[in-house]
C-alpha cells in the first residue's frame, strides 16, 4: 500500500487490510470483501459499535481514494451498519469501594496528590465532563449564600453553577490553601505537574 497516496491508511484498517481475502490492490477491493470483513469481526465478537468505527474508518478511507482519484467508488457505502442499543450502558460502572480506593489513592502529603484528588472529587460528586474539569478557575470554586459553588461553563458555551458536596469542598480547599498555589489564582484551577514538582507538605500542617 502507497502511504504517499493514501496517508495513514495502515493504522486506519490494518486489521482489514492484514485479511488474506482482501487484495493488496486497493483498485481492486469491492463491496463484497467489506461485506466479509464485517462478518470476520462479527465472528470475532467485536462489539456491534466497534464494527461500525471499522467500516466508518474504510469508508473515509475510500472517500479519500476517491479525493485523491485513485479509485472510482465507496465500495464501503451501502454496507449494513450494526445495529447499536443506545440504552445499554457499556461503561463498567464503579461500586462506591472502588470510587473510595480511588480518592484515598493520592499522595496526602504532596501538592501534586492533593491536587489528583480534588480532580477526582470533582469528578465523582459533580458527574461533570473531563474536559469542564480542565477550564476550571480558582475563581470558579466559591461561596454564595453560605453555599460553596463550583461554576461550570459547559458544552454549548451554557454556565452551569452547583453546589457542591461538603466532602469535595474539603478536597478543593485543602489543595488551594497550598503557598505554591498564590501565584496561580487567576488561571486554571488544576496546572500541570510540572508547575507541582517538589512542592512537598508536612504531615500534620
Amino acid at each position: 500500500m502507497n502511504q504517499e497516496i493514501v496517508p495513514g491508511a495502515q493504522n486506519k484498517i490494518s486489521v482489514f487490510t492484514a485479511l488474506k481475502e482482501i487484495p493488496e490492490e486497493l483498485r481492486e477491493i469491492n463491496h463484497g470483501h467489506v461485506i466479509a470483513f464485517k462478518k470476520f469481526l462479527q465472528d470475532q465478537g467485536h462489539s456491534p459499535r466497534t464494527i461500525n468505527n471499522r467500516l466508518s474508518a474504510i469508508s473515509s478511507l475510500f472517500n479519500h481514494l476517491i479525493d485523491k482519484q485513485v479509485v472510482k467508488i465507496n465500495v464501503a457505502q451501502g454496507v449494513r451498519r450494526m445495529r447499536v442499543n443506545s440504552d445499554r450502558v457499556e461503561a463498567k460502572v464503579l461500586t462506591p469501594e472502588e470510587v473510595r480506593k480511588m480518592l484515598d489513592a493520592p499522595d496526602p502529603f504532596k501538592l501534586q496528590g492533593m491536587r489528583d484528588k480534588a480532580i477526582l472529587s470533582t469528578m465523582f460528586f459533580t458527574g461533570c465532563r473531563v474536559s469542564e474539569v480542565t477550564k476550571l478557575k480558582v475563581k470558579d470554586f466559591y461561596q454564595e449564600q453560605g453555599f460553596y459553588v463550583l461554576d461550570f461553563w459547559v458544552k454549548g458555551g451554557k454556565r452551569n453553577r452547583m453546589a457542591i458536596h461538603p466532602e469535595l469542598q474539603i478536597a478543593l480547599k485543602e489543595y488551594l490553601r497550598w503557598p505554591a498555589m498564590r501565584m496561580i489564582r487567576k488561571v486554571f484551577c488544576f496546572c500541570r505537574s510540572s508547575m507541582l514538582q517538589g512542592n512537598q507538605i508536612k504531615a500534620g500542617k
